[in-house]
């Protein structure tokens, strides 16, 4: 309980009730606008009497019967209510005027000159009225509303006021608003109302309970009150109020009880089919501070219209067993916009409770275009507090049950999730902990809200949960989850467009629509111009011209995108009466003509082979044989078409496709040829070019050979100018298998020797590598004689054989190195010095039978012996020999290889 505000609301009752005097009561016995014992002559009576009576009456005993005997009829001001004051119309002999109760009549003179109302309370501790029927005070009717003057205002301060009861209610009609509370001095406020009733009054709705009033007006406007019930706990203590209400405190710490009411629909529950915006209901918090906690209870009411909530800083806000867009009795009744919207509200809102019998109904709602437009929701949510949605049922509403408007699709205050249905089993992911509900969608309407309760159940700690049934065949299910009274959106399809851009097509890019975000998608589909287009998801791409929607699939729930059309940019030609006229031989007389350009096409210019504009419409005439292509120039892009071949009127010749014989090329030795091409046509004899891929002539004979492998190309002419033809061949490469080279192992006694292939063929080279995977070679000779040295433990050497591009396998060959006590020198220098003058073998005296040549750069042998009893002095026939390298082959006549080397002279 609020102390706070109870103990003002008791101090504020006895301060205005503290001298009670005896009641007087007044009786309205003419319906005159003034003079004794009409209502103006009471109203004045009981001003005069003030508070000294206590609380003072005033009752009625009109003569005559109907309706017209009991209209009072007021053509000025009434006087102010200044003291507290109870009027009840239903002291009136006779029968009810009204369905309500209400037997007395007050009708004002329809359109004032300014603001006037019909009763005005100023300061009277306690004001009650029952049994009046109060219309024709306006000021303005027009746009279809009335404004200025009410049918009661409440401009001052009182401790309570109670407008209406059970058979004894209120008609107000006609008015520019029924009941208008709101302070009659400037800020700060000093007025208020401690607790206001209003009870089974008619508000915008005449006395039949059937009929509406001529224009729509503000029903209901309390803005200074702590403590208000505008119905009952029983049917019959709620109103019937056609018009918007507007409950907008200036306090903090208020408690509202709205409970009972029918928000636009009469007793019979239809409505007066205007839009349900000038009906709309509004809870606005107008306070400077919220420190105290305020209370709005919304139950059991018939709303046509949008209930708005906004601007509370402490709040507790219970909406339940409400019906929007129908009634109990299953009437329709389309409500323009959401049927409620919340915003910039903090503290804790339920919509619905613990059970399905405490849950709303919510149908017919965003009905109009604009809303629809804007992707209104049926509930919306924006920077407020805790909002939990529980128990309710959703259906037949264009745009989704719940939205928090205001929070990116990835940041949302809860999430839920289905991931999986079965006929037995759906599971999703939600916050751990969280409870889950599960609902049947509305399959008659839109099978995407949440229409029918089927069950709950807990997410586990790791956020998942499983819920298994029989469900219903038919039905798309939706869940929608709540944690710490946080509840999220229901799983129904959601669409996000707002950073979609389409991509037109243009000479240098495909079409496509991306951008497109999709939240609760089992399936996502884009609709063409031919149908759906699979396998692109969100993102359309490489997209044909056309008009395009995204489609989503949740379970049976399906939503579509706005539509959103690609265009093509390019400029281009259509070419279905394209005529090509060949030219007269080499004269200027060909022509391309038939081609329709499309409207992207600015302008057209014709290109030669060399690329020379040589036409400037899209016709192109006066043209010589040749190869032209058409250059389009749009706005966006250009394009080509093209390329089009004017040729001409000369002998064809025909070069015989298939006609020729293909030897290709072996170990790239050019071994490739060509021949036995056929050729008719044209006047004979025929001239050959063959020119290959670089451009060079490489024979002129139809026969063609000696070819390396390549692209050919066969150029045939004859005598006249443009008789001419031209086809290109490939002569392809093979490789030959080649038997590896006999090689024997040697040995070596010295550091260098001779390794020989055994009978080397003719037509081959031959190869020495160290290693059997090296790629470059150590030597290449085509004699198959390799000279080998020494190198550190080499003791090994690889030979293979090849012709051409073709290799053979290598062969490996032990080379055996003795070196023991026998070195060859490589240098002399005989100049007398005694020092290095002679060549020096060291080890080959052991070797007698050896014989030693030298040779000079020509091969001349300049010097050999058998044995080296005489060292080498660098003298050939008696003359020194000039410096310089010579070359030596020694052989000691044992299993050793030759060894060869060079010796160099110094001198």
């Amino acid at each position: 309980m609020n102390y706070k505000k109870s103990a003002f609301v008791l101090l504020l009752f006895l301060q205005l009730h503290f001298f009670v005097g005896k009641a007087a009561t007044f009786t309205v016995v003419s319906n005159a606008d003034s003079g004794p014992g009409t209502l103006r002559n009471a109203l004045t009576q009981a001003a005069a009497a003030g508070g000294a009576s206590g609380i003072n009456y005033i009752y009625f005993n009109l003569p005559g019967s109907g309706a017209a005997s009991h209209t009072i009829m007021v053509n000025s001001v009434l006087p102010v209510i200044t003291s507290s004051l109870i009027i009840d119309g239903t002291t009136q002999p006779g029968a009810a005027l009204s369905v309500n109760g209400a037997k007395v009549i007050v009708q004002g003179i329809g359109q004032w000159s300014a603001s006037t109302n019909c009763f005005e309370v100023h300061d009277a501790a306690d004001f009650e009225i029952y049994g009046m029927v109060v219309k024709e005070f306006y000021t303005t009717a027009s746009a279809g509303a009335f404004s200025g003057g009410s049918a009661l205002a409440l401009l001052g301060t009182s401790a309570k006021v109670i407008i209406g009861g059970i058979n004894k209610g209120n008609v107000f009609y006609d008015n520019g608003t029924g009941i208008l509370n709101f302070t009659a001095v400037a800020q700060p406020v000093q007025s208020n109302i401690a607790y206001c009733e209003i009870k089974n009054n008619y508000l915008g709705v005449k006395e039949n309970g059937l009929d509406f009033s001529v224009d729509i007006q503000s029903a209901v406007i309390l803005s200074y009150v702590h403590q208000a019930v505008i119905g009952g706990a029983t049917p019959v203590e709620g109103n019937i109020i056609a018009g918007s209400v507007s409950c907008s405190p200036y306090y903090d710490g208020v408690n509202l009880t709205i409970q009972n009411n029918s928000f636009g629909p009469n007793i019979n529950n239809q409505t007066q089919g205007v839009s349900s915006d000038a009906e709309q209901v509004y809870f606005n918090s107008n306070a400077p501070t919220n420190a105290l906690l305020s209370q709005i209870n919304v139950i059991n009411n018939v709303f046509a219209t949008t209930v708005t909530v906004t601007n509370f800083s402490n709040l507790n806000f219970t909406l339940q067993t409400n019906y929007f867009g129908t009634s109990a009795a299953g009437n329709k009744y389309p409500i323009d916009g959401p049927a409620v919207s919340i915003s910039n509200v903090q503290g804790t809102l339920l919509i619905g409770g613990a059970d399905i019998s405490l849950g709303n109904v919510f149908t017919n709602a965003v009905q109009a275009a604009k809303y629809q437009a804007n992707n209104a929701p049926v509930v919306s949510a924006q920077s407020s507090g805790t909002v939990e949605l529980s128990h309710n049922s959703v259906y037949c509403s264009n745009g989704s049950p719940f939205v928090y408007v205001d929070a990116a699709y990835n940041n949302k205050p809860m999430q839920a999730a289905i991931n999986t249905l079965s006929t037995t089993t759906a599971t999703g992911t939600s916050k751990p902990g969280a409870r889950v509900e599960l609902y049947y969608t509305d399959k008659e309407c839109t099978n995407c809200q949440p229409k029918t309760y089927i069950g709950e159940v807990n997410a586990d700690a790791g956020g998942n949960w499983v819920y298994n049934t029989s469900f219903l065949p038919g039905y798309g299910v939706m869940v929608g989850g709540t944690l710490n009274k946080v509840s999220s959106e229901f799983t129904d399809p959601r669409l996000y467009e707002g950073n979609i851009k389409v991509q037109d097509i243009t000479c240098s890019q495909a079409g496509g629509i991306t951008g497109a975000v999709v939240v609760n998608g089992a399936s996502i589909t884009w609709i063409g111009p031919n149908g759906p287009i699979s396998g692109n998801g969100p993102q359309l791409v490489n997209a044909a011209p056309g008009t395009y929607i995204l489609q989503v699939n949740q379970f049976g729930c399906i939503k579509s995108s706005v539509s959103y059309t690609i265009k093509d940019d390019r400029p281009v030609v259509n070419d279905n009466a394209i005529t090509v006229t060949r030219a007269t031989c080499t004269s200027n007389n060909g022509s391309i003509t038939g081609l329709v350009p499309n409207s992207n096409v600015a302008s057209a210019q014709w290109l030669d082979a060399g690329g020379n504009i040589v036409g400037t419409n899209i016709d192109l005439t006066n043209a010589p044989p040749g190869v032209y292509t058409l250059q389009l120039i749009g706005a966006v892009c250009t394009n080509i078409y093209g390329p089009v071949t004017i040729g001409s009127t000369a002998n064809v010749i025909i070069i015989t496709p298939g006609s020729e014989q293909n030897t290709p090329d072996q170990c790239g030795l050019g071994a490739g040829g060509i021949k036995g091409i056929q050729v008719s046509g044209g006047m004979p004899p025929y001239k050959y070019a063959w020119v290959n891929s670089a451009g060079q002539t490489v024979g002129t004979n139809p026969d063609i050979s000696n070819l390396r492998s390549g692209t050919y190309t066969l150029s045939v002419t004859d005598n006249i100018p443009c008789d001419a033809a031209s086809a290109t061949y490939t002569i392809g490469g093979v490789s030959a298998i080649i038997d590896a080279p006999l090689v024997n192992n040697v040995k070596v006694c010295g550091n260098e020797a001779i390794l020989r292939v055994n009978n080397p063929d003719a037509g081959y080279s031959y190869r020495l590598y160290n290693n059997a995977t090296d790629i470059l070679p150590v030597d290449e000779q085509a004699s198959g004689i390799f000279d080998i040295k020494l190198k550190g433990n080499i003791n090994y050497y690889y030979v293979s054989k090849l012709t051409g591009s073709c290799e053979s396998q290598r062969v490996k060959v032990e080379a055996d190195f003795s070196t023991e006590g026998f070195s060859v020198n490589n240098t002399i220098t005989p100049n007398g010095d005694g020092i290095n003058d002679y060549w020096d073998i060291k080890g080959l005296d052991a070797y007698p039978a050896a014989t030693v040549k030298i040779f000079n750069r020509s091969g001349q042998i300049i010097f050999q012996s058998i044995g080296y009893p005489k060292p080498f002095d660098g003298n050939y026939n008696g003359k020194q020999l000039p410096s310089g390298t010579y070359y030596y082959i020694i052989d000691i006549g044992s299993a050793c290889s030759l060894l060869s080397g060079s010796l160099t002279i110094i001198r």
